[in-house]
């Protein structure tokens, strides 16, 4: 979960504001239940079959009805087991390659070279895509990436649809510090993404949901004095979960993908960068002889993170780190 920021009581302006974009989140939410319900009634229909349940409704009626039996020789299992072994002996592995790396002038010549790190011994320069590398697998072995990559490879394989989160938490109790966690997300069916994106891998979508639900008196007690009432118009989220129902309360991580302008600087060692990121450090960037030599405006995005119900706002907005959602598909085989 991105870090929240403590907030002042909201004006009457905000809350405005807040009531017009939940109105958009249901919308939204409605539309993707709408467009990925065949999906996940595919989805539920592969998972109970692969568990054994293969004979149609109707037809197993009749014949319990007759007292005839229903018998199921399930060999499934064995040749899902195949293939997520093969899997889990060749996991994917994330690879930075130098061609997207910050390159600087070479000394003396109009040559861009690779951005070089020197080890603190002093004994090897490394460029800075094997140092990007290294980070990343650090990554990896610290939040436990790979089982994270095994459920939703499994999830892919039985259903045709897993995914991945990329998100942030402290260290520890005591720390402001933060780690980059890859994480999976447990319920395939919890996840909502914008229908409207055209990349396969949906880096393109503009708004996705996480769903969850809660007891409404556990609700009560973490959320005090939120609504809890019907929603009314757009209140189905997913295939056969609501917003709100006698005993639940939906709770939902809302990610949207807003268009910005920023102020791109070309450094005069050759680096490309938003001016927001080194306005901090720009005496430090003087004293080692690195200027401005210019700069333009460009457009970018950059994603919002909320946590709301079908009636309020819980908490953010918190602006995340990144300019696109970082929640990814795994799928299986997909048919356009």
């Amino acid at each position: 979960m991105p870090e929240i920021k403590n907030k002042s009581k909201k004006s009457k302006t905000d809350s405005e504001k807040d009531a017009a974009l939940i109105r958009k989140a249901r919308s939204r939410a409605s539309e993707g239940a709408t467009y990925w319900k065949d999906n996940w009634a595919a989805a539920e229909d592969d998972l109970n079959f692969l568990s054994g349940d293969q004979w149609p409704a109707g037809i197993k009626n009749e014949r319990e009805k007759d007292s005839r039996p229903c018998l199921v020789n399930n060999v499934l299992p064995t040749f899902v087991d195949q293939v997520l072994g093969d899997q889990r002996q060749n996991r994917p592995a994330i690879k930075v390659s130098p061609v997207d790396m910050i390159q600087v002038q070479a000394p003396g010549t109009d040559k861009p070279e690779s951005l070089k790190i020197s080890s603190l011994s002093g004994g090897k320069d490394y460029e800075l895509a094997e140092v990007m590398t290294g980070l990343v697998k650090n990554i990896e072995y610290n939040c436990d990436a790979e089982t994270s990559y095994d459920i939703a490879f499994q999830a892919a394989l039985e259903s045709s649809m897993g995914f991945l989160r990329v998100r942030t938490d402290y260290l520890a109790e005591d720390t402001f510090d933060q780690d980059v966690i890859i994480d999976h997300i447990e319920n395939q069916f919890s996840v909502t993404l914008d229908p409207n994106a055209r990349e396969h891998d949906y880096s393109d979508m503009n708004w996705a949901f996480i769903h969850d639900s809660m007891p409404k008196d556990d609700f009560e007690e973490k959320y005090p004095g939120k609504p809890t009432d019907a929603v009314t118009g757009e209140s189905v989220v997913g295939e056969g979960v609501e917003w709100t129902t006698q005993s639940t309360v939906t709770v939902s991580e809302y990610f949207t993908r807003e268009p910005v302008t920023k102020e791109m600087a070309l450094l005069s060692d050759g680096r490309a960068v938003f001016m927001d990121e080194i306005e901090p450090v720009l005496d430090e960037l003087a004293a080692k002889g690195v200027t401005v030599e210019r700069t333009r405006k460009v457009k970018t995005f950059k994603v919002v993170w909320r946590l709301i119900t079908g009636q309020d706002v819980l908490e953010g907005p918190v602006e995340m780190a990144c300019t696109t959602i970082p929640v990814v598909p795994v799928w299986g085989k997909c048919l356009v």
